[in-house]
């Protein structure tokens, strides 16, 4: 299967992306904007894969993306690509609204003009848009959140990952395109960027 991810050079995505095509065998297109929390050595083990691309855009370039697309023809989308940290939101909230909803709106735009594209191959075609359990806001002691909590973002950073959710839900309404939309909790391991607690504890 071709796998078009975004933000595959972060923490997560390169994980992501070294399973997907080291352990699971797709060919994989990762569509990264090298920011200051991307990190190309850690997808270095794929450096020689020949079903490995790297394409270095920001998703907030529709030109870009459309020509990534154009380029790859991805069976599925795997979109990663975001803003991430609340206490820079909070600092500096433009370039998460930049990135997490015009970035989000730009590749289910280009997403769908593909979508429409596939003839046959529509059934199979999916749009996974990784959001985070932020959007729910604060949790309450020994309580827990599920699918169906109420939106409640507390942050610049939630709120635009709650706008993006929108977003990706009103386009599977409106035009179709079969979203899946995921809220994780927080993440850890290799290669954590270290202005996350864990690694920035063990550095300090």
């Amino acid at each position: 299967m071709r796998i078009l991810v975004t933000g595959g050079c972060g923490f997560i995505g390169s994980a992501l992306v070294l399973h997907l095509v080291q352990d699971l065998g797709h060919e994989v297109a990762t569509l990264d904007a090298l920011t200051y929390a991307a990190n190309p050595v850690s997808l270095q083990p794929l450096a020689e894969d020949p079903r490995h691309r790297l394409i270095e855009a920001d998703i907030c370039d529709a030109e870009a993306v459309q020509a990534a697309f154009a380029a790859f023809q991805p069976q599925a989308v795997m979109h990663l690509a975001a803003e991430s940290h609340v206490d820079r939101s909070i600092t500096g909230p433009g370039a998460f609204i930049r990135t997490n909803v015009v970035g989000t709106q730009v590749m289910l735009d280009a997403a769908r003009r593909h979508y429409e594209g596939l003839g046959a191959d529509k059934a199979s075609f999916r749009f996974l848009h990784v959001s985070t359990d932020e959007v729910y806001g604060s949790l309450p002691p020994d309580a827990f959140f599920t699918e169906a909590s109420r939106y409640d973002p507390r942050s610049p950073y939630s709120a635009s990952k709650a706008a993006s959710d929108h977003l990706a839900r009103a386009w599977h309404e409106t035009y179709g395109l079969p979203v899946l939309v995921t809220n994780c909790s927080n993440n850890y391991g290799p290669r954590h960027f270290p202005e996350k607690l864990i690694p920035l504890m063990i550095l300090n």
